[in-house]
């Protein structure tokens, strides 16, 4: 398939004028997002955007997108009297306050932010502005005051004096000269800094005094002439004489020097070119509702005419010779059909079964009965001189004649029987070389020309079902949709074409032929055109076409097509059709085509609200290539100014670019693809959004570039973007990262390693310490028992043998002896017996025993809660023997009557006290301490606690033992 050059015959406009012979246009205004309806001036720049001010702001126009500047943005005020742009590419304000500002990078400098500017302020307004050769700004005030700032940013202030009334009142209006140089106006004199007049006045030249417009100071506008300043005298531009009807002049808009555009008082704008020494209207008055301000021509060739009140109106190049026609029913009238034919005219009709007949105006024909007749025109055919039309109710017929008007030749046509009149009518017609008219609705009729009616086509092969598109070839077949399946009939009878059937819920919706090649027009899948019964090629939106959607078809040696979204214009050969651009559209979505038909100078496209007439043949040349720009650039919501070059941290900035176009005649054909990479593939911006957060690290330039349809591309736009990479990725934290990870591997093997090792240790000192118990259970059990075994044996063997009477008393305390040394044994080996209170217990038992054993008197003393505290055996064991070394010290040597163990637990350690009222004498500072003394302070050691032993005066001995208890104790 070869892929067709895409170009739109039209896009229609968001809004049509009301007024008839308007050319087709499109107007902007406050809802379409201008801040006021009163425009004063565009303005194009050097890249191609249209500034519009208003009295309520300036407008930034690509043609599909306003950017507005409002005090909001910086600007010093927001009634703007027009844009300048100078020599640096700045925007200049010309603003009412008379405080100048301009745009420069993005952001607006104004008194507030720039030294310079805050020292000029002309309070009448500023009305004019130029650069001359130097750099330096000259403003133009609106009552003689002139300001000139130099480019060493030094300010000259002049009050320029009214020759006549010796005050500064008038504009001062400036005029650039060959060399560079500036010329000053006041009261349209030139003259001097000083205010001398260097030249006479304008009005010397003229009879009238009225002024109704001074645009310029070197263009005088009367209402009976405009006057221009040829650079050293006044010559006379125009006057009210050379313009149509005479009217009273309101403005003069040259564009150039052989086009001229004038406003009138009364509303309305002429369009003239020069012809020799004279003016000639190039058509007639136009948008005579408005009073036209200001009207400039853009690159692309569109007219842009500002409005006092009406808002700004936009004419494309291809638009200005079109022309806009509306009916004069109102309400809801809507157009349906249309028709053309060289020798009948163009003919309209309306959902409200009226026809319009196109003479200078859509002129209403009343079909009878008279008035309004509410059925819709479903059909308009023409077979010589008559015009048949058909509506929802009746069918028509119309003879034309020079003798009489339209409306006495048209006679009413019975569709059906009589008794079906008020309810049947034919929806389509017909229409063949050889007399033959064929009505379609449920089955065909075919008209009966002697008995001036429509009959029904007896034919078992006809379906009886709703029949659509009826089409008579030039063989004289008759083609027709039924059920989404293409038949004819001819007189070899009805056949189908099944191999072209279309899938459920699509249907054929027109027919038409040109020679020997059929098209047919679907609601859905395009255009299919079709050559001997057999398909031949398919043309869908993705060659070009503005729609799949297509309603209506006409063919002459060219195929027109109405679709939902704008008008098609192709040409042959058909195997490889080309779209012709004969009209680009406005701005502003596409709208809903009803019906085009053609003659052989005019394009007719019919719309809803109204007619267009659109020359044909002419103006196919380029419309100008859309220019791609970078509306916006966001890292993380901020506006990024001066899109040259970006940059972001990867992994956490989000950088999103806003993509835009710069084209007023067809911005809704614009399309526009991005790409990263130098040799990368072009990707669609869908929506003009490109989010690039995701963006590899490194330096990348994003290119965009712009289209019109499957037109040719425009040279790309780029934008540098560097991506900064996230710490995790630079070669240092890589390494440090390395770094990390082996020496927290390595910890963690460590650790694993450690607690292994302590795993190990604490079963090894389990073992040493089971080992320990038992070695010392074994040595108890070995000097406690042992002994005590080996003396009852000597007792028994020596009382058996009579050696030893009395012996058997001895064998009963051993016996005694064993089993309390048995208990001891049994009690420092018993778990349950692990705690504070237990040894203390155990300890009081064995002194009081002992005690009373030995005839000592004894007094224990022991909290009666003691806390929960728990004690290894190793501890209790020591503590125990502690104890009883002291209390057996007490009752073998220390000769005392009485003994008093005291226990005292607080919140660090457990206190023991025994004190005796013996004869002393014992300390641990004596030279002479035995061995049991030393071995209760070695033990004490062992566990962390302390020994003290006093004397008692005047005789006795006092032992303390102070245990701390351990920091996980309760009491600890």
């Amino acid at each position: 398939m070869v892929l067709l050059r895409p170009s739109l015959l039209l896009f229609a406009c968001a809004s049509f004028a009301a007024a008839a012979q308007d050319p087709l246009h499109r107007r902007f205004t406050m809802q379409d997002g201008i801040p006021s309806n009163t425009v004063y001036r565009c303005m194009e720049d050097h890249d191609g955007f249209l500034w519009v001010s208003s009295d309520a702001g300036v407008v930034r126009f690509d043609g599909t997108h306003m950017d507005i500047f409002g005090l909001e943005q910086g600007l010093s005020d927001e009634d703007i009297f027009k844009t300048s742009i100078d020599s640096k590419g700045r925007i200049w304000f010309f603003t009412a306050n008379g405080r100048p500002c301009y745009l420069d990078g993005g952001v607006v400098h104004s008194w507030r932010s720039d030294t310079v500017l805050a020292r000029v302020q002309l309070r009448s307004g500023i009305g004019a502005f130029l650069e001359d050769a130097s750099g330096a700004i000259w403003l133009g005030g609106l009552r003689g005051e002139l300001a000139v700032i130099h480019p060493d940013g030094t300010v000259g202030e002049y009050d320029i004096q009214d020759p006549e009334a010796g005050q500064p009142r008038s504009h001062v209006g400036l005029y650039p000269k060959e060399d560079g140089t500036v010329q000053i106006f006041n009261e349209h004199r030139l003259v001097g800094l000083d205010g001398r007049a260097i030249s006479p006045s304008a009005t010397d030249q003229v009879r009238s005094k009225t002024f109704v417009s001074r645009q310029e100071p070197f263009l005088i506008v009367r209402s009976d002439s405009a006057i221009q300043w040829r650079g050293d005298h006044w010559a006379v531009l125009i006057t009210r004489e050379e313009l149509p009807g005479s009217p009273a002049i309101a403005h003069v808009l040259p564009l150039g020097d052989d086009e001229l555009w004038v406003s009138l008082h009364s509303g309305g704008v002429l369009w003239l070119r020069r012809e020799g020494d004279g003016w000639v209207p190039v058509r007639d008055l136009m948008f005579e509702e408005d009073l036209i301000m200001h009207v400039v021509r853009d690159a692309e060739g569109s007219i842009w005419i500002s409005t006092a009140y009406g808002g700004l109106i936009v004419v494309s190049a291809r638009g200005i010779g079109t022309t806009f026609y509306t009916g004069t029913r109102g309400g809801n009238e809507e157009f349906l059909r249309a028709h053309a034919g060289e020798r009948l005219g163009v003919w309209v009709g309306t959902n409200q079964g009226d026809v319009y007949h196109l003479g200078r105006q859509l002129e209403l024909v009343d079909l009878p009965p008279s008035g309004p007749l509410f059925s819709k025109v479903r059909s308009i055919g023409s077979r010589g001189d008559e015009l048949w039309i058909a509506t929802d109710r009746r069918t028509f017929r119309m003879d034309r004649s020079d003798a009489a008007p339209f409306a006495e030749q048209l006679r009413a046509i019975t569709p059906l029987a009589e008794r079906e009149e008020l309810s049947w009518g034919i929806k389509s017609l017909a229409m063949a070389s050889n007399g033959r008219v064929i009505g379609s609705v449920y089955g065909l009729m075919e008209f009966d020309h002697q008995a001036r009616i429509f009959r029904h086509i007896v034919d078992p092969n006809i379906p009886t079902m709703r029949i659509y598109a009826p089409h008579f070839d030039a063989a004289g077949s008759l083609w027709f949709e039924e059920n989404g399946l293409l038949c004819s009939w001819s007189d070899e009878g009805v056949r189908t074409y099944p191999q072209l059937g279309l899938q459920q819920g699509y249907r054929i919706t027109d027919i038409t032929s040109h020679a020997d090649t059929l098209f047919l027009a679907t609601n859905g899948k395009g255009l299919l055109v079709v050559v001997g019964g057999q398909l031949l090629r398919t043309i869908t939106e993705a060659d070009g076409l503005s729609s799949d959607h297509i309603h209506r078809l006409f063919a002459d040696k060219d195929l027109f097509l109405a679709t939902d979204r704008g008008a098609d214009h192709l040409t042959g050969p058909w195997a490889a059709p080309r779209l012709q651009l004969d009209l680009t559209g406005l701005s502003g979505a596409t709208r809903h085509v009803r019906d085009v038909v053609a003659d052989s100078a005019w394009v007719y496209v019919l719309y809803a609200e109204g007619l267009v007439r659109i020359p044909r043949g002419r103006g196919q040349g380029p419309i100008g290539m859309a220019k791609p720009y970078f509306r916006s650039v966001r890292v993380n919501g901020e506006h990024i100014t001066g899109n040259a070059m970006v940059g972001i941290r990867g992994g956490r900035d989000r950088l999103v670019v806003e993509l835009g176009a710069i084209h007023f005649s067809a911005p809704g054909s614009v399309r526009l693809q991005y790409r990263l990479l130098p040799e990368g593939t072009w990707q669609q911006a869908y929506g003009g959004l490109v989010d690039l957060s995701a963006t590899a690290s490194g330096n990348h330039v994003l290119q965009v570039r712009a289209a019109l349809g499957q037109g040719a591309w425009s040279v790309p736009v780029e934008l540098i973007v560097v991506v900064v990479p996230p710490l995790r990725e630079r070669w240092w934290a890589k390494a440090l990262l390395v770094f990390l990870a082996v020496g927290f591997v390595f910890l963690v093997l460590r650790f694993l390693a450690y607690r292994r090792y302590r795993v190990r240790m604490a079963a090894l000192r389990e073992r040493e310490a089971m080992a320990a118990a038992r070695q010392r259970m074994a040595m108890d059990l070995h000097d406690d028992l042992g002994a005590e075994l080996s003396s009852i044996l000597l007792l028994t063997r020596m009382e058996r043998e009579g050696q030893a009477p009395g012996s058997l008393e001895r064998v009963e305390q051993l016996i005694g002896t064993l089993a309390e040394k048995v208990k001891e044994v049994i009690w420092s080996t018993d778990p349950g017996s692990d705690t504070l209170e237990a040894t203390l217990v155990f300890i009081q038992r064995y002194t009081i025993k002992l005690c009373e054993r030995h005839g000592l008197r004894v007094r224990t003393t022991i909290p009666t809660v003691l806390p929960h505290v728990d004690l290894d055996a190793g501890r209790r064991r020591e503590l125990y023997l502690i104890a009883k070394e002291a209390v057996n010290n007490t009752v073998k040597h220390a000769g005392a009557t009485a003994l008093t163990l005291i226990v005292t637990v607080d919140a660090d350690a457990v206190e023991l006290d025994l004190a005796d009222d013996g004869k002393g004498g014992a300390t641990l500072e004596h030279e002479r301490m035995g061995s049991g003394l030393r071995n209760m302070n070695t033990r004490a050691t062992a566990i962390g606690a302390s020994l003290e032993i006093n004397e008692v005066r005047p005789h006795g001995t006092r032992i303390t033992l102070r245990l701390p208890l351990a920091p996980g104790d309760p009491n600890g």
